[in-house]
């Protein structure tokens, strides 16, 4: 297996197209087409379908595009450590957030640190929760964003943000549904859609509705991304239960998950770090732990 083969899948898993693909990678049509068939050989299964008119990602190439996507990025870390190493003034702080995180909501938290600090060079990196926590405890990562859980020893958690839910209900034949508030003890036996669970939101809505004294029904499937979900319960496979800031500008169905007494359910975000304060913590990183726990507070409140 060869990183030049790994990213002849990423390239054209994004642009689903070998004459883009090849374009963006530097390479020729055959050339990219032999790379992925001896990956594909390799790991013993075929990652994309492919006719004369399309390419699409079969369920092992959706499978194992994240694992791809991590090796890359973890490339990319290397180069800049190595530039850090030989450019101590540079300045880097970075940041892993599961894919539910609405980066809106903390750029309201980064602001006030940018401009104290504008020497400081702030990367993001999407994660799933596995690899989130276990580059937060190797270092590779300064800080994660998450649904709230239990962290393992060794690290420590801040309250970032709050964020309401909303349920999706299944669209069955074209029916239409006005919005309106969805209690979560009192909704339909439709199967709720989800992701595979890597982001946090399976675990999330089972804690809530654990708490709620609820069965949540699971839909045997899972989707890609939350504008998937969305369509899939446009389509009637089933309905869903979404953060406000994953439901598209145009959805006109969903409506507030409550709890039994009216009020509002949603999800509770946190910030992950290591427990320990060390003397050799960059400066730039303890500020921002600071940050965290003395001006983040009030600009996320509620």
């Amino acid at each position: 297996m060869k990183l030049r083969q790994i990213e002849y899948a990423v390239r054209l898993a994004r642009t689903l197209s070998f004459r883009k693909a090849a374009a963006e990678a530097g390479a020729t049509q055959p050339t990219l087409s032999n790379g992925l068939a001896q990956l594909e050989e390799e790991l013993g299964g075929r990652l994309f379908e492919r006719t004369t008119r399309d390419v699409s990602l079969t369920p092992f190439g959706r499978h194992m595009l994240p694992w791809f996507e991590t090796l890359l990025g973890d490339v990319d870390e290397i180069a800049r450590a190595a530039e850090a190493w030989h450019d101590p003034a540079h300045k880097v702080l970075r940041i892993g957030m599961s894919p539910l995180i609405d980066l809106k909501t903390i750029e309201r938290v980064l602001t006030p640190y940018r401009q104290r600090h504008p020497d400081v060079a702030i990367l993001f990196k999407e994660c799933l929760l596995d690899d989130l926590i276990g580059r937060i405890e190797t270092g590779k990562l300064d800080f994660g964003l998450r649904v709230e859980e239990s962290v393992p020893p060794g690290l420590q958690t801040l309250p970032a943000y709050r964020e309401p839910l909303f349920y999706l209900p299944m669209d069955m034949r074209g029916t239409q549904h006005s919005p309106h508030p969805w209690p979560i003890d009192a909704l339909p036996p439709a199967p709720i859609i989800s992701t595979s669970g890597a982001c946090g939101l399976t675990a999330g809505l089972q804690a809530l509705f654990d708490a709620a004294g609820a069965r949540l029904a699971l839909y045997p499937g899972h989707a890609l991304s939350y504008h998937v979900i969305e369509e899939w319960t446009e389509l009637g496979v089933g309905a869903a239960i979404l953060p406000a800031a994953k439901l598209s500008a145009a959805n006109v169905t969903a409506g507030p998950l409550q709890d039994a007494g009216g009020r509002p359910l949603g999800f509770a975000y946190e910030w992950v770090m290591k427990s320990a304060r060390l003397a050799s913590t960059p400066e730039h990183i303890s500020a921002f732990r600071r940050h965290l726990e003395t001006v983040a507070p009030a600009l996320l409140k509620g």
